[in-house]
């Protein structure tokens, strides 16, 4: 399990490629921060890599132990 990207890499990342495959670069932008909003509730937040069943348990149950009772 690693840490692929935070949410500046993201953005950085989408528009890029956004622009490279012939969107404007204000409706590269203005798509990125659409989608943004469904995937990060802060700057804080990281997309992670989870690469088996064994990883991704554990990764449930520490983002439970993290939930209050």
């Amino acid at each position: 399990m690693k840490i692929v990207q935070n949410r500046k890499e993201w953005r950085s990342n989408t528009i890029r490629h956004l622009v490279e495959n012939g969107h404007d670069a204000l409706g590269a932008i203005n798509g990125t921060k659409k989608i943004e909003e469904y995937l990060f509730d802060s700057e804080k937040e990281v997309i992670v890599r989870v690469e088996n069943d064994k990883q991704r348990e554990a990764l449930k149950l520490f983002i439970e132990s993290l939930q209050p009772t």
